[in-house]
């Protein structure tokens, strides 16, 4: 599965992709006002319009012989469409999981994930982390709920405390390992030749022993 940003010349397998999964699965159970009604409302023009703010992200999903087979997009914070062509192979969170990263750069204008659901797809965001926010609405004859989810923003006393510890355990494993070296060389001047690369190598093990020791100490008053 390859998840990236879908090209201009792409638009148009990726609106065609959405009018099928449409009319093959969430069609079904609606009333064909309602149909025709999301057929108007997705027209070309309309997507083109959405495409051309900035803010807009546009992925898509494709599979072992680069088939489109899903597509997602979004304006900035806001999820517009989501659709795949078979459910149940992950191609959904796939998309979702890649447009989540994108967001994380972008924490400064937002950091509250927003969507209106269909109500098949609503367990699906739920399995993501979206709640519902609102109750069950209606429009054109298609009924919907809005959903959210929060974004963990990380904040910068944690990225200067991780930055330290890299630091601080960046420092003591040279020390180790250089001092492992020293003292195996230093004891292997009295040893038989041929006994050198053996001792070497083992006590440059038990020192690296010492240092994963350290490591779990460490990391467990953090």
């Amino acid at each position: 599965m390859n998840v990236r940003f879908l090209h201009s010349h792409e638009v148009e397998k990726a609106f065609l992709l959405i009018r099928e999964v449409f009319l093959q699965t969430e069609s079904r159970g609606l009333s064909q006002s309602a149909v025709d009604s999301f057929l108007k409302m997705e027209t070309r023009d309309a997507f083109q319009q959405i495409l051309s703010d900035e803010k807009t992200v546009f992925l898509g999903a494709f599979d072992e012989d680069l088939a489109l087979v899903g597509v997602l997009c979004a304006e900035g914070f806001f999820l517009t469409h989501l659709y795949v062509q078979r459910r149940g192979e992950g191609i959904g969170k796939a998309l979702f999981m890649y447009y989540k990263e994108i967001l994380k750069s972008r924490m400064e204008e937002g950091e509250v994930i927003r969507l209106n659901a269909t109500l098949s797809s609503v367990p699906f965001y739920e399995a993501l982390g979206f709640t519902l926010k609102e109750e069950v609405q209606e429009i054109y004859g298609i009924s919907f709920v809005p959903m959210e989810k929060k974004l963990k923003k990380i904040s910068t006393e944690k990225i200067k405390k991780r930055t330290q510890q890299d630091k601080i355990l960046a420092a003591f494993f040279f020390a180790f390992y250089y001092d492992s070296q020293r003292a195996a060389k230093s004891a292997a001047v009295a040893m038989p030749r041929e006994t050198f690369p053996s001792f070497t190598y083992w006590f440059t093990f038990w020192n690296s022993m010492r240092f994963l020791s350290f490591f779990g100490t460490f990391f467990s008053f953090t």
